[in-house]
């Protein structure tokens, strides 16, 4: 009876450990349901985690057509980087993620934002831009010549 006990209080301990998802958790649901489910399911679920967001349909239907028929020209889902993690106090966070495609990455960005003890998606969004600022960064403008 002890360890029946100890169990179910154990579970229950761990089960509300893990009911927080960390902002890390949230985006690597969100790159493997882009990869194996669709642009849909993983935008919707994203949003779903601030219903301020997931109130606003026509924003969801957007980034999710967007995307839908973005992916199909650049090829598989190869993996993801993170580029940079910025982050205000301990309620603001910033992640930048290239995800990598056959045919050429695409940079996600995810604003988390964490108002009581949850974490909720605050800002996203997406280009493929990434190529353009790289050339762009290799410019005499921006390069120390008094070296």
């Amino acid at each position: 009876m002890k360890k029946i006990l100890l169990f179910l209080i154990t579970t229950i301990f761990n089960v509300n450990a893990f009911s927080q998802k960390s902002p890390d958790i949230l985006i690597d649901q969100f790159a493997t349901n882009l990869a194996e489910v669709s642009a849909d399911t993983a935008v919707t679920q994203l949003f779903s985690t601030n219903q301020w967001m997931s109130r606003n349909l026509d924003a969801t239907d957007q980034v999710s057509r967007q995307l839908s028929n973005t992916l199909p020209l650049i090829g598989n889902f190869i993996g993801k980087e993170l580029i940079t993690k910025k982050q205000v106090g301990t309620s603001l966070v910033l992640y930048s993620y290239l995800f990598k495609y056959e045919r050429q990455p695409i940079r996600f960005n995810f604003v988390f934002y964490k108002p009581t003890d949850e974490w909720v998606i605050y800002k996203f969004n997406y280009d493929d831009k990434l190529d353009d600022e790289l050339i762009e960064a290799g410019t005499l403008y921006f390069l120390d010549l008094n070296q």
